[in-house]
C-alpha cells in the first residue's frame, strides 16, 4: 500500500498534465499574398476521450530573424506578427495576446463536447515572408511543435503568387520531428503551374513533433517595400505623439504662457496675500503643502500651540508635533481655513498628528477644492484659461487611450510609450495653463521676488530685518512652507535667534544653546510628518528563428490544448 501511494503522488504531474484528445488529422491551407500576408486556414480534427468544452491554439507573436534576413519595415533581429480577421468557422472563440503570443480559445464555457469534432481556424497574419539579398523566403511551421498530443497525420497547401520558384527543382523543404531536428517523413510536390505547393506527413506525429516546410522564392515575386516605406512602416505611427506634442506647445503658448517678468528682490512678500493663497500662485497649483502652511499662520496668530512631544516607539525615541486649540477662528476666515481648523480640532481641543492618519485626507480634498475656488474669484487668472486648462486635462486623457490604442490594436510600442509620456506631460503642463492677468502677474512678480530673497538672502540682511521686526522669522515661516523652504529659509537665521517661536513648546534637540538650523531641520521634519498625516489614506481592498533547415523553425508555430 505504502508502494502504490508514493506511485500516486509520482504520477500526479502526469495526470494533471494528461489531455483527454489527441488529433486524427490537421489539414492546413496557406495562401500567400503577393502583398506580404498570409491567409491560413486550419482544419483540426480531434478525438475527445472525455467530455471538454473545446481546444485552444496558440500561435507565436514574436520571432528572431535571421542574422542576413530582414521584413516589412523592421531591421532588427526580433519580429512582431500582426494577426487578422480570426474566426473558429461557427464556433464561439475567445482571443488573447500577450507579449510573445496569441491564443486562440474555441468552445463555450457551458456546453461539453465529446468524442469525434472538427475545428476551423482562419487567420490572416503578416508579414509572413523573409527578405535576403538574392532571394525571399517563405518559412512556416505547420503545425507548431508544443501539441502535447500525438498528430495521426498532416496534409497542407500552399499558394504562391502567380510567379516562379527561384529553383523549382530543388528550392522547396520539408522538415518533421521535434523542434531543430531535419527528419522529413512527410511529401512536398510543386503542382498547377508551379503555383501550388502540396504535401502530406508519411508517419504520425509524436507530442512536441510538428511538420515545418522552407520555400525560396524569385526575388520580386513578393512586394518588398522601399526605404520610405519601411521607414513609414517603422516609424509613420511616431508622427501621433509628435502631433499632439505640437498641440500641447500651441496650446500653452496661445492659453498659458505668462509674460516675462521683471526680477527684482523683496525683502516681504506682498500685502494682505494669504500664505496659502500665495503657494498657488507661485506655482500655478494647489499642493497639499499650501494648506499645511496654515499651522504656523494659526501659531503666529496665536490661534494655536505646538508641541513638540518624545515618545518611546520600538525604534527608541520619536518625537511628534501636538496641536492645542487656544482660541476659535475669526469671523471672515474663508471657507479652505475653516475646513482644515474644523478637521484638526473635530475631537476636541488637543490633536496628536497620529490621530490623524488615515482619517483627515477627506477634509484635505475638501480644503483643496475650496482654496482652489477662492483664487479662482481672485481675479488673477485670465477666465478663458480655465477652459483651456480642462481642456488640456481631457487632451491628456485622450492621449493616454491612444497611446492604449497604438499598443494593443497596432502593437507599436514605441509610438504608444511616448504617447503615454505625451499625456504624462499633458498632465503637467494642465497645472501651468493659466495665465495670469495684469493683477495677478504683478502680484507674482512681487511674489517671486520675495522668493529670490528666501533662496539668495545673506545673513548681514537677514540680521538687519530682524532688528526692525523681532517677529520676521515668525512671519514669513508660513510661506516658506507654502514654498518648500522651511529648512533652507530657517538655515538664514543660524546664529541670529536665541529661542524658538513664543508659540513652540516641549522637546528640542540643542547642542551648545539653541541653533536656527537646527530648528529649522526639526520643523522641517515636523511639517512633513504633518503632510504625511494630512493626506494619508486607508488602503483599499478589494519564436522562433528564421533560417533553417529543421522542424519548429520559421513562422508560424506554437501549439495548443483542451479546456
Amino acid at each position: 500500500m505504502k508502494f502504490l501511494k508514493v506511485l500516486f503522488l509520482l504520477c500526479l504531474p502526469i495526470l494533471a498534465s494528461a489531455e483527454y484528445f489527441h488529433i486524427t488529422h490537421f489539414d492546413v491551407n496557406i495562401r500567400l499574398d503577393a502583398s506580404g500576408y498570409v491567409e491560413v486556414t486550419e482544419v483540426i480534427d480531434v478525438e475527445f476521450t472525455q467530455p471538454r468544452r473545446g481546444i485552444f491554439r496558440t500561435i507565436p507573436m514574436r520571432y528572431r530573424l535571421p542574422d542576413n534576413a530582414k521584413t516589412f519595415g523592421n531591421n532588427s533581429k526580433d519580429l512582431t506578427a500582426k494577426f487578422y480577421d480570426i474566426n473558429a468557422e461557427g464556433r464561439t472563440i475567445k482571443v488573447t495576446k500577450s507579449s510573445n503570443q496569441i491564443k486562440i480559445r474555441i468552445g463555450d464555457a457551458d456546453i461539453y463536447v465529446e468524442g469525434a469534432q472538427r475545428y476551423t481556424i482562419r487567420y490572416k497574419m503578416k508579414p509572413g515572408v523573409l527578405f535576403y539579398e538574392d532571394y525571399d523566403e517563405f518559412y512556416w511551421n505547420l503545425t507548431g511543435n508544443e501539441w502535447p498530443v500525438r498528430i495521426d497525420s498532416v496534409s497542407y497547401q500552399i499558394e504562391l503568387p502567380e510567379a516562379q520558384l527561384l529553383f523549382p527543382s530543388k528550392d522547396f523543404y520539408v522538415y518533421t520531428g521535434a523542434t531543430g531536428e531535419s527528419f522529413q517523413n512527410a511529401t512536398i510536390q510543386l503542382e498547377d503551374n508551379q503555383r501550388i505547393l502540396k504535401g502530406n506527413t508519411t508517419k504520425g506525429l509524436s507530442p512536441r513533433e510538428g511538420i515545418t516546410v522552407a520555400v525560396k522564392l524569385t526575388k520580386g515575386m513578393m512586394h518588398e517595400p522601399s526605404e520610405v516605406e519601411q521607414l513609414w512602416n517603422k516609424y509613420g505611427l511616431l508622427g501621433v505623439p509628435a502631433m499632439l506634442g505640437l498641440l500641447i506647445w500651441g496650446l500653452w503658448r496661445r492659453f498659458g504662457k505668462d509674460k516675462a517678468i521683471v526680477k527684482m528682490v523683496r525683502f516681504y512678500p506682498p500685502e494682505g496675500i494669504h500664505p496659502s493663497e500665495a503657494g498657488k500662485l507661485i506655482d500655478d497649483r494647489v499642493d497639499n503643502r499650501d494648506l499645511t502652511a496654515l499651522i504656523p499662520k494659526w501659531a503666529n496668530e496665536g490661534i494655536i500651540s505646538i508641541e513638540n512631544i518624545e515618545k518611546d516607539s520600538f525604534w527608541g525615541s520619536k518625537s511628534e508635533f501636538v496641536f492645542n486649540r487656544l482660541q476659535d477662528l475669526p469671523n471672515d476666515a474663508p471657507s479652505y481655513e475653516r475646513t482644515m481648523y474644523n478637521g484638526l480640532f473635530s475631537t476636541g481641543d488637543r490633536t496628536e498628528i497620529k490621530d490623524l492618519k488615515n482619517k483627515f485626507y477627506k477634509t484635505l480634498n475638501t480644503a483643496k477644492q475650496e482654496l482652489g475656488a477662492k483664487v479662482k474669484t481672485l481675479d488673477w487668472y485670465e477666465p478663458s484659461s480655465y477652459n483651456a486648462q480642462i481642456g488640456m486635462g481631457c487632451l491628456s486623457a485622450v492621449a493616454f487611450v491612444t497611446g492604449v490604442i497604438l499598443m494593443a490594436a497596432f502593437e507599436n510600442f514605441l509610438a504608444g510609450g511616448l504617447t503615454f509620456l505625451v499625456a504624462f506631460v499633458m498632465g503637467g503642463v494642465t497645472t501651468v495653463m493659466l495665465r495670469k492677468t495684469n493683477k495677478g502677474h504683478q502680484l507674482y512678480e512681487e511674489l517671486y521676488g520675495f522668493k529670490m530673497f528666501m533662496e539668495k538672502a545673506e545673513k548681514d540682511k537677514i540680521e538687519r530685518l530682524l532688528k526692525d521686526d523681532p517677529t520676521y522669522f515668525e512671519d514669513t515661516l508660513p510661506f516658506a512652507l507654502a514654498f518648500g523652504m522651511v529648512k533652507q529659509w530657517g538655515k538664514k537665521f543660524d546664529g541670529l535667534m536665541t529661542q524658538p517661536p513664543h508659540w513652540y513648546h516641549g522637546h528640542y534637540h540643542a547642542n551648545n544653546g539653541f541653533s536656527g538650523g537646527d530648528f529649522a531641520d526639526q520643523l522641517d521634519g515636523g511639517f512633513q510628518q504633518m503632510q504625511s498625516a494630512f493626506s494619508s489614506a486607508p488602503n483599499s481592498s478589494g519564436g522562433a528563428s528564421g533560417g533553417g533547415g529543421f522542424s519548429g523553425g520559421g513562422m508560424g508555430g506554437g501549439g495548443g490544448g483542451s479546456w
